[in-house]
């Protein structure tokens, strides 16, 4: 799906609203880009109910050949938290406008509607008279790792047992995201508000599915529980991939960003590209570094 698009003139300004919601292009014939053992890389995810939420179960194929299993609990009250505080309402934002007639001029209605978007998790850009709307995603990470981290802690028992380096523990949780949560884009609007077409982490967790930006937020937020971690967000047009910090192997896909290699994930599924291979189009994208923007993730 391409990207979406929404002008809306609000107090003499424009708002642009952006959402990523394509899907990566899958390589000839849906091959994925490597096999594991036996020729098994596709996951499965289930879940039960418990008190205060499920019991997720995720199986998947890390790209060392191992075949996991990562079961851990999802709170209804981390879900329900994490929904209720992104994404805006027209009828909040009429309200700031109304409360500015005849009260504001357009740069103080500027700093109030601006200051409600960054508490919704919205990242605004003015730019030649329009405000260009998005998911602010280094955001969405700080707050939602702490509410992952139980899946986090599962990974990390894994990796331990495992006798997995840093490399294989980002493997593990960058395949569970790509195989083991269906791709599915989100809606644009649900439940009276925008949420420009993305689930939240603990969503993706508890409901098995998300596209690529929503993917990316996962996967983000749980690396964000193990020390060290440094990342960035690339957004490309219609798409949404990230990078971590590190050393590029030989034929690795990479990213050059504050004097450091990035080496780049796809999150989105459901293709199984281990760390540095990415899909033809984002190569072509990052190709031409045209309209990427990169988040980083402090």
């Amino acid at each position: 799906m391409g990207q979406a698009s929404v002008l809306l003139r609000s107090f003499g300004t424009l708002v642009a609203l952006i959402s990523a919601l394509a899907a990566v292009p899958q390589p000839p014939s849906g091959a994925p880009a490597q096999a594991a053992k036996g020729g098994v890389h596709t996951g499965t995810w289930n879940r039960a109910p418990e008190k205060d939420g499920w019991r997720v179960a995720i199986q998947f194929t890390n790209y060392n050949g191992d075949r996991l299993t990562a079961a851990f609990p999802v709170s209804r009250l981390d879900i329900d938290q994490a929904t209720a505080e992104f994404g805006y309402s027209k009828a909040d934002t009429d309200a700031i406008l109304t409360s500015c007639r005849g009260q504001c001029d357009q740069a103080e209605y500027d700093r109030r509607i601006t200051d409600y978007y960054h508490r919704r998790g919205v990242a605004v850009v003015h730019s030649d008279g329009v405000m260009y709307l998005s998911v602010d995603m280094p955001q969405l990470v700080q707050r939602n790792a702490p509410r992952v981290r139980a899946a986090a802690m599962e990974v990390e028992r894994i990796a331990r047992e495992g006798h997995y380096d840093s490399d294989a523990t980002i493997g593990a949780v960058l395949s569970l995201a790509q195989t083991g949560i269906s791709y599915v884009v989100p809606p644009m609007q649900e439940d009276g508000k925008e949420i420009l077409g993305l689930y939240v982490p603990p969503q993706v967790l508890g409901n098995g599915k998300g596209d690529c930006d929503s993917k990316t937020g996962l996967v983000a937020s749980l690396l964000k529980n193990f020390s060290g971690a440094r990342m960035i967000g690339i957004n490309v047009p219609d798409h949404y991939l990230m990078g971590v910090a590190r050393v590029p192997q030989r034929g690795e896909a990479f990213l050059q960003y504050g004097g450091e290699p990035y080496v780049l994930l796809e999150a989105a599924g459901p293709a199984w590209l281990p760390p540095g291979s990415i899909s033809d189009y984002s190569r072509a994208m990052l190709g031409t570094m045209q309209d990427v923007r990169v988040d980083p993730f402090r």
